[in-house]
C-alpha cells in the first residue's frame, strides 16, 4: 500500500508512524522493519541502491559517465529518501528493509561462521591452484594461449581493414563518372 500511496492511488500510511521521521524511537514487538527503523541508516542504504542504480544507468547511456550516474542516483535516492510524504515514507520503507535484510545476514554470518568458512574455503583452493601451477605450469600454458588468441584476432582485425581500405579505394575510383556513370560495380574473382 505504500507503493500505491506513493503513486496516489491510495491513502498515506505514514512510515514510520510519526510526524517527525528523524525523531522516531523504535517500539519493542513492532513489525520487522520498524523494530530497527533508524532514519540515518535508510537515508544511507538508499544512498547506496541509488548509487548502484545510478551507475548502472549510467553505464548503458552514451557520453554519461558511469560515475556521474552514481553521484546522481545517489544524491536523488537520499534526498528523496527524507521528504516528509508518500514518496518519502516508500523511500524509507525500502531503506528500512535493506538494513533489516543486512542485519539478518549479519545475524546468520554470527551463527554459522559463514564468512570465516569462506575465507578458510577460499584460502585452501588458493593454494591448491598454486600447487597445480607450479606442478603443471598452467599459468605459463594459459597465457600462451591468451597470447595465441589475441594474436590471432588483431591479425583478423588488420585484414578486415585492410579490405574496407581496399573497398573504400576502389569505390573513390569508380564513383567518378567513369565507364559505370557513377554507379557502384563490384567484381568479384
Amino acid at each position: 500500500s505504500l507503493a500505491r500511496s506513493a503513486v496516489r492511488l491510495g491513502k498515506r500510511r505514514p512510515f514510520p508512524p510519526s510526524a517527525n521521521p528523524w525523531a522516531y524511537v523504535p517500539e519493542r514487538g513492532a513489525p520487522a522493519p520498524l523494530d530497527t527503523f533508524s532514519m540515518s541508516r535508510a537515508v544511507i542504504a538508499m544512498g547506496f541502491l541509488g548509487g548502484f542504480l545510478g551507475y548502472t544507468i549510467g553505464r548503458g547511456v552514451p557520453l554519461l559517465p558511469a560515475w556521474l550516474g552514481a553521484v546522481g542516483g545517489l544524491g536523488s535516492a537520499g534526498y528523496l529518501t527524507t521528504l516528509r510524504d508518500e514518496t518519502g515514507d516508500l523511500f524509507r520503507y525500502v531503506g528500512a528493509s535493506a538494513v533489516e535484510a543486512v542485519l539478518l545476514l549479519r545475524d546468520i554470518d554470527a551463527d554459522v561462521h559463514l564468512a570465516r568458512r569462506a575465507g578458510v574455503s577460499g584460502g585452501r583452493l588458493l593454494a591448491l591452484l598454486l600447487r597445480l601451477d607450479r606442478r603443471y605450469g598452467v599459468r605459463r600454458r594459459v597465457s600462451q594461449v591468451l597470447v595465441a588468441a589475441w594474436g590471432y584476432a588483431s591479425g583478423a582485425l588488420g585484414r578486415v581493414q585492410e579490405d574496407a581500405a581496399e573497398g573504400a579505394a576502389a569505390t573513390a575510383g569508380v564513383g567518378g563518372g567513369g565507364a559505370a556513370g557513377g554507379r557502384v560495380v563490384r567484381v568479384d574473382i
